[in-house]
């Protein structure tokens, strides 16, 4: 029985992970796709607000449309890589991952390196929204 118990835990763990770690793909990609969108629609707006917010933010605001872009690109990349390694662990007599295989690593790297992009994008808008309001410098 403990070991049933211990199977049955480990299964609801997993699953746990992997509806977390689903759930935080798909938020980095709607903050990537949001972060694109509020680049675009204020790079190409002649309104009022968009001249305030473009007014000393230039480069503020290509660095929020590029992590925009980072950060899609990097979700797609995480599940290519996830991809290849799941594709050879199926390969494997085992069925293990290699936690050691370039395309393991590559998905692990990519998983962080999209939340980090989407994290730092957001505090760049933030400070933009925060400078347009005249919070902050100008």
């Amino acid at each position: 029985m403990g070991d049933a118990l211990t199977n049955s835990q480990r299964e609801r763990i997993i699953d746990q992970k992997s509806e977390v770690t689903g759930r935080i793909s798909d938020t980095c990609r709607v903050i990537g796709f949001g972060l694109l969108v509020f680049y675009f629609t204020v790079h190409f707006n002649d309104s009022a607000a968009a001249a305030r917010l473009k007014t000393g933010n230039n480069w503020s605001l290509f660095i929020i449309g590029a992590l925009g872009v980072l950060t899609i690109f990097m979700d797609y990349l995480q599940y290519l890589f996830g991809s290849r390694a799941a594709h050879a662990a199926l390969k494997n007599e085992n069925h293990l991952y290699n936690d050691k295989s370039l395309a393991y690593r590559a998905r692990n790297f990519f998983f962080s390196g999209k939340q980090a992009t989407a994290g730092l994008g957001s505090l760049v808008l933030i400070y933009v929204m925060g400078v347009s309001a005249g919070l902050g410098p100008s």
